[in-house]
């Protein structure tokens, strides 16, 4: 899934942002209240040997999908 930017200017296409952060649920709240972004449930954890194999021994990802729907028009495209 990816996003496209509605009317005029240059074509450009966003799909996806990885943002690390100790404290993830402040600074998702941040997007949320600044940037007006959505939260996208459930809360997502990750973790297991798939994770450990790229040297992330024991590693545990916690977080959750935030995305920009006002703007931004839905495509299919990928």
């Amino acid at each position: 899934m990816s996003y496209r930017l509605k009317g005029p200017g240059i074509p450009m296409r966003f799909a996806h942002t990885n943002l690390v952060a100790t404290n993830w649920k402040k600074r998702a709240h941040f997007y949320q209240r600044v940037f007006d972004c959505t939260p996208v449930p459930p809360e997502r954890e990750l973790a297991g040997e798939w994770l450990d194999r790229d040297g992330l021994s024991k590693a545990n990802l916690r977080g959750i999908y935030i995305v920009k729907i006002k703007k931004w028009q839905k495509t299919n495209d990928v």
